[in-house]
């Protein structure tokens, strides 16, 4: 009912000239993860999304993102700024996979959220938002306990296109536990 609800609205929103939706519901096969944030804010704030106040301190931008994925997982900032953003949650239960080791998932999403918070931080003006294109990721090791830190700083930041770095660490052992690589493509009003 929600994707018959909302096909139109997708469809209207497409953005992407590489593939279109392919169900009747309009939902993409291969939808970017940031694909409904984008659409979240245009829809909800119309052309002029990226206008409105960007969190001042790093407690404004966890409190952000309090009630989606970032909070459910705990992230909490130290620094988000153009040119670097440091991110970090503590291992609990509910972020670990079924074999006692944390969840990639986990990982993937830290890393993410702050190269997506560097993002919006470093838009140019007039944007209005981003969406994922491109991430991998590379897993060297993981944590069973304390505190995992991400560090994300662009390696390009255009006006078309941004490529964020990050790698990910134990507090505790200070060992490099991923390297992540995402490519943000800068939306701008129609």
């Amino acid at each position: 009912v929600l994707a018959a609800a909302l096909g139109p609205l997708f469809r209207s929103l497409w953005k992407f000239p590489l593939h279109e939706p392919d169900c009747e519901s309009g939902l993409a096969a291969v939808m970017p993860l940031e694909f409904t944030f984008a659409i979240v804010r245009e829809t909800a704030h119309g052309d002029d999304a990226m206008q409105r106040e960007f969190p001042k301190t790093p407690e404004e931008w966890a409190e952000r993102g309090s009630e989606h994925l970032p909070g459910h997982l705990g992230i909490v900032f130290d620094k988000v700024e153009t040119k670097e953003v440091v991110g970090r949650f503590t291992v609990r239960q509910h972020l670990m996979a079924w074999n006692g080791f944390l969840h990639a998932g986990s990982v993937v999403t830290l890393a993410d959220t702050c190269a997506g918070y560097g993002t919006i931080r470093s838009l140019p003006d007039g944007a209005s938002g981003f969406t994922t294109i491109n991430l991998t990721s590379s897993f060297l090791g993981t944590a069973r306990e304390g505190d995992v830190v991400c560090v994300a700083t662009p390696i390009h930041q255009g006006r078309t296109t941004q490529v964020w770095d990050a790698v990910v660490r134990s507090v505790e052992s200070d060992k490099r536990m991923a390297h992540f690589r995402c490519t943000q493509m800068i939306l701008w009003p129609r």
